[in-house]
């Protein structure tokens, strides 16, 4: 089963100053850590259940991402229903 993915605002404002941050180092770097955060979202939309769970709502399911490659970053809030 596929679930959807939802990203909350403040994951995407995150990932853009990751994406400048990294780019700012190295220019293919922030190209780099998107390609590995959209893998990462694929894999969550197939096994959610493996991510940490940070929230009882019910409503809505929110995992907890970090993205093993880049060290410095976590990202928080993701939420898969």
């Amino acid at each position: 089963m596929v679930y959807s993915l939802e990203i909350s605002r403040r994951a995407e404002l995150e990932t853009m100053s990751a994406v400048n941050y990294y780019d700012e180092i190295n220019s293919d770097l922030g190209e780099r850590f998107l390609t590995e955060l959209e893998r990462i979202y694929n894999k969550i939309t197939f096994n959610p259940q493996y991510y940490s769970h940070v929230s009882n709502n019910p409503g809505k399911k929110l995992r907890d991402v970090k993205v093993n490659i880049f060290l410095s970053t976590s990202f928080s809030k993701y939420v898969v229903q």
